[in-house]
């Protein structure tokens, strides 16, 4: 299993974001002899996830792991010890984390603390990418500070979610949430450390999964594949019912945003332009509602500003200077933010660039030509 929200757009007269080389693998296997049970493969409908004892009886793990419908098993490295699970004790729908009660009992792992990483530490990941044990090392990238979540430079890939990220003293500090190239992300310790404060009675599986932040869950996933399919008028209606059902779920907003810009795309192909405005409006609104419940999403100010960028362009073309002109402002200001996030990546400073110059020269067709010499030189 795997969580990971849909591919960049890419903008239809600028770079791809990006577009970074993948950080080389450093693999260890797993010994056969190993029997510690510490961390496990959490198997369901649609294949394998990993997870952790944080309790004799507890596991955590992911809620997108456990959220679809059908019975989890809890399998050893060996496949040779197997749990059934008995339910929910504790969940937190904001960050992606589960707490599930098991029948027997394994080794529980040491918690570290998660305030105390920093940008450049060593991380180590362990985990089922592809059904097979892996041991795979990283390092921070950047620590978010709204909530503490790792961004991590380290290879990952599908089945390493809810897998835990060690220190290089084999602390846990972090579980995998979001798997994605160059960099994956993860929920910070202490906010498992407060779940498991909060643990209370077994819930069924099957009753928790009627939760309406659970069945949010369900939703987003359908949307992505069907995005991935390109069924994308489909997609943004499983993205509509997540958010109906869960308001503050900022990768549903983030990826039907996406989704219409996307759709947008299409229709200006075919030269129905107003359509393609209103959606590249809609998919503005949708990557601003995902800003806000999450201010340092740097893929949110990269989409929204390759809509404001699209739409200063249009409001050019016909005219509208004024309007073009501010959009492109906003395509700027967005690409800055980008930057500020994370300086390290190249497109966005080519993004801005072509964005300044291109205001630019809309500036000196209205003879302002000290602003348009300004931004000219600013995006050189």
């Amino acid at each position: 299993m795997k969580a990971s929200r849909i591919s960049l757009l890419s903008l239809l007269t600028l770079a791809v974001l990006f577009s970074c080389a993948r950080i080389p693998e450093q693999i260890v296997e797993l010994p056969e002899e190993r029997s510690d049970f510490t961390v496990v493969r959490v198997e369901g409908r649609h294949g394998d996830a990993s997870g952790f004892f944080v309790a004799p009886d507890k596991i955590a793990t992911n809620i997108h792991v456990v959220a679809h419908p059908g019975p989890v098993f809890i399998k050893s490295a060996d496949k040779q010890k197997i749990w059934s699970v008995e339910g929910i004790t504790a969940f937190d729908a904001k960050n992606d984390l589960a707490i599930l009660k098991i029948a027997g009992d394994g080794t529980p792992s040491l918690l570290g603390d998660s305030n105390a990483v920093a940008v450049g530490d060593t991380v180590i990941a362990t985990g089922y990418p592809s059904g097979k044990y892996k041991v795979t090392k990283g390092v921070v990238h950047r620590v978010r500070s709204n909530d503490k979540w790792l961004q991590m430079k380290i290879a990952l890939s599908g089945g390493s979610s809810g897998g835990p990220i060690r220190d290089s003293k084999g602390r846990i500090i972090a579980i995998v949430s979001a798997v994605e190239v160059p960099y994956s992300y993860a929920i910070p310790s202490n906010m498992l450390r407060t779940l498991l404060d909060r643990s209370g009675p077994v819930e069924p599986l099957t009753q928790w999964r009627r939760r309406a932040p659970i069945r949010a869950y369900i939703y987003s996933v359908r949307g992505q594949r069907k995005y991935n399919a390109n069924r994308f008028n489909e997609a943004v209606a499983d993205f509509d019912k997540a958010i109906k059902l869960y308001p503050q779920k900022a990768d549903a907003y983030y990826n039907r945003g996406l989704a219409k810009f996307t759709i947008g795309d299409l229709e200006f192909a075919q030269g129905n332009l107003a359509a393609a405005w209103r959606l590249y409006e809609a998919g503005i609104e949708d990557s601003t509602q995902a800003i806000k419940l999450n201010p340092e999403d740097i893929y949110a100010y990269h989409n929204r500003a390759g809509g404001r960028f699209r739409l200063g362009q249009s409001k050019a073309n016909q005219d509208d200077i004024t309007k073009g002109q501010r959009y492109y402002q906003g395509a700027i200001q967005d690409w800055t933010q980008v930057i500020k996030l994370n300086p390290e990546l190249a497109d966005p400073y080519n993004n801005r660039g072509i964005a300044k110059a291109t205001l630019g020269e809309s500036k000196a067709r209205r003879g302002d030509m000290a602003s348009a010499q300004e931004l000219y030189e600013g995006g050189s």
